[in-house]
C-alpha cells in the first residue's frame, strides 16, 4: 500500500528518484536513491519520520501513503503534439489518477449519482467504422443529430471521470489521453490550456479511444480512426450534407465561422471534414488552407466557438455531499481544491458561539458571509430582474 502511494505522489509531484533524494538531503534527511527505490519496490518500509519528511516534500499529509490501494487503471492511448520524457507523461498520469480517486470516493458517498453507460467497446476497422460508433454513441445517449453543449459535461453525466490539466507546462507537450478504471469506468484527460474548439475535439478523440476497439492497427491508421470518430460525434454526417450541401464548388469562411460557433468545432476539422466528406474537392481544399496560412489561422483562429468544456462532477459532487452532511469541510477541501470550494457558504455557527467568538474571528465570518451574499445578488437574476412600482401603484384594491 504504502509502496504505490509513495511512487504516485513522487510521480505527481515530477521528480525522479535521485531528485528526491537530493531534497530530502537538504532537509538533513540523508538517504540514497536505492533506499527510496526500495521502499517504492516494497522491499523495505521506511521509519516514520522518513514518512513525514516525504509528505512535506511531496505536498500530501503523512495518512495519505496509508490510504487505500491506488486505481487499477488501463491506460488506452496518449496523443502528444510533442513527444514529451517518460517523467513527464508518468506525472500526467499520476496527478490524473489522484483525482480519478476522489471522484470514486465521491461515488461511494453518494452513490445515486453514480452513473455508467458508455457502451461497450466495438471493432472498427474503416473510417464507416468510426462514423457508426459515433452515431451509436449518440444514439445511446438520445443525442440525436443536435449540437452538443458541453462534451465534457455530458461524458460526465453519463460516467466517465474528466479531468482538464491546467498546468502551463501542457501547453505544447500533450492534447489528451484516456484509460479504463478497473476495466469499465472510462478516464479521459485533455490539455485545458488548448482553445475551447481544441479541447472539444481532444476529448471527442480520446472518447474514441475508448469506444473503439483499434488493437492490432498501426498506430497511424489508429488515430485516423479517432480523429474520424471525433470529427462525427461533433458533427454527424448527415449534418455536414444539410448544412454545407451535397456537392460544392467551395466555402466561404464566413461559412466556417457560423458552424464553427454553431457546433463547436474549429475552422481547420470542419474543412478538412467537408474534404472527407467530398464536399469540396481536393483542389477546393488546397486552396482554402493555403488561405488559412496567408491569413495566419492555422494555429490560431479569429474566433472562440464559445462552448465551455470545462469538468463539473467533481466540485458538484462535494458541494452535494458537503450540503447532505455526508463529509466536513475538511473532508470537503480535501476532495477538491480550495479555491473551488472558495463560493460555498462558511460552515454555519450558531447565533451563541458567534456571539462568544473573538471580535476578529466574528467579523471575519460576517464579512464572508456578506460578500457571499453581494456575488448571489450580482449574479441571480432572480433577485434582480425585477420591476420597480411607484407609490401610487400598490392598491389592496379598496382604496
Amino acid at each position: 500500500m504504502l509502496a504505490r502511494r509513495l511512487k504516485q505522489a513522487r510521480l505527481a509531484s515530477g521528480l525522479s528518484l535521485a531528485e528526491l533524494a537530493k531534497r530530502l538531503s537538504a532537509r538533513d534527511i540523508p538517504i540514497t536513491r536505492a533506499a527510496l527505490s526500495n521502499y517504492e519496490l516494497g522491499k523495505r518500509k521506511p521509519a516514520a519520520s522518513i514518512v513525514r519528511a516525504l509528505g512535506k516534500e511531496l505536498g500530501v499529509a503523512s495518512g495519505y501513503f496509508l490510504g487505500a490501494e491506488p486505481l487499477t487503471i488501463n491506460w488506452l492511448a496518449f496523443r502528444c503534439q510533442n513527444r514529451p520524457g517518460k517523467l513527464w507523461s508518468e506525472r500526467i498520469k499520476a496527478q490524473a489518477e489522484q483525482i480519478a480517486e476522489k471522484a470514486c470516493r465521491l461515488f461511494d458517498i453518494v452513490p445515486t449519482a453514480d452513473r455508467l453507460d458508455f457502451p461497450h467497446r466495438r471493432s472498427v476497422q474503416t473510417d464507416a467504422d468510426a462514423e457508426q460508433a459515433a452515431s451509436a454513441l449518440r444514439q445511446a445517449w438520445g443525442l440525436g443529430c443536435a449540437p452538443i453543449l458541453s462534451l465534457c459535461q455530458t461524458a460526465e453525466m453519463h460516467g466517465a471521470i474528466v479531468v482538464s490539466m491546467d498546468d502551463g507546462a501542457c501547453s505544447d507537450c500533450f492534447a489528451g489521453f484516456a484509460g479504463m478504471i478497473h476495466g469499465r469506468r472510462p478516464l479521459l484527460v485533455f490539455n485545458g490550456q488548448a482553445p475551447s474548439e481544441q479541447r472539444r475535439f481532444n476529448l471527442a478523440h480520446t472518447i474514441g479511444h475508448v469506444i473503439m476497439d483499434s488493437d492490432g492497427l498501426p498506430e497511424e491508421t489508429a488515430e485516423g480512426l479517432a480523429q474520424r470518430f471525433a470529427a462525427s460525434l461533433l458533427v454527424p454526417p448527415a449534418v455536414v450534407k444539410r448544412e454545407l450541401g451535397e456537392r460544392r464548388q467551395s466555402l466561404s469562411l464566413h461559412e466556417l465561422v457560423m458552424l464553427k460557433r454553431r457546433y463547436g468545432m474549429s475552422m481547420a476539422a470542419l474543412l478538412y471534414v467537408a474534404r472527407a466528406h467530398k464536399v469540396i474537392t481536393e483542389q477546393s481544399y488546397t486552396t482554402l488552407w493555403a488561405e488559412f496560412g496567408r491569413r495566419g489561422w492555422k494555429h490560431c483562429e479569429p474566433i472562440g466557438c464559445g462552448n465551455q468544456e470545462e469538468p463539473m462532477r467533481l466540485r458538484q459532487l462535494t458541494a452535494r455531499a458537503l450540503a447532505e452532511g455526508l463529509i466536513d469541510r475538511d473532508e470537503a477541501r480535501a476532495l477538491c481544491p480550495e479555491d473551488e470550494l472558495a463560493g460555498l457558504a462558511p460552515e454555519a455557527l450558531p447565533a451563541s458561539k458567534l456571539r462568544n467568538a473573538v471580535r476578529d474571528e466574528r467579523q471575519h465570518r460576517l464579512l464572508t458571509v456578506a460578500e457571499a451574499a453581494a456575488t448571489e445578488y450580482e449574479t441571480n437574476h432572480d433577485l434582480t430582474d425585477c420591476e420597480a412600482y411607484e407609490k401610487d401603484e400598490f392598491s389592496d384594491g379598496y382604496g
